[in-house]
């Protein structure tokens, strides 16, 4: 959690904003949530918030953040959009979730061909397609031989000159 404090440890302190983040486990996906007083709405700092909210994922390996909205906070929309989040239509008719994407999942990578989830896997994996297309570029390039040799023995045996 992160919290903006005006006045911390006085008796007239007042709680400005507050954003939580709450991870799975595997660290697929984060639910996150801000909440900023009306006293500072508009002045840049559930930006300051989110932004910071990110960085953190990012820096734990976080894969997708999800939040969630209520159609109305136009706001939050256009925020969530200028940081690069998508937008989809909740369960409840009145909210709007929204997702921001900062790694591939393990259970995308899984569906990509040649893939298990691991970028040591896909890495090998192209080495070895690469080492194929190679094989089978030299194998080309032998038959081509083969048929050139064949052609100028044909050629020398029927008198016909091979050059």
């Amino acid at each position: 959690s992160l919290v903006v404090i005006r006045k911390p440890g006085r008796p007239d302190q007042q709680v400005l904003a507050e954003a939580r983040l709450s991870a799975d486990a595997d660290n697929e996906q984060a639910d996150f949530a801000i909440v900023v007083s009306s006293l500072c709405s508009g002045r840049g700092l559930g930006r300051m918030l989110l932004q910071q909210l990110i960085e953190y994922a990012r820096v734990r390996g976080i894969a997708r953040l999800h939040g969630e909205t209520l159609i109305e906070n136009k706001r939050m929309q256009q925020l969530a959009e200028s940081l690069g989040f998508q937008t989809q239509r909740g369960a409840d008719p009145a909210t709007l979730n929204l997702y921001l994407t900062l790694r591939e999942t393990a259970n995308q990578a899984c569906k990509r061909p040649f893939a298990v989830g691991s970028r040591l896997f896909e890495l090998q994996s192209q080495r070895l397609e690469t080492l194929r297309a190679w094989c089978e570029i030299a194998d080309a390039a032998d038959q081509i031989g083969q048929r050139q040799d064949v052609m100028g023995n044909h050629r020398n045996a029927t008198g016909e000159d091979g050059g």
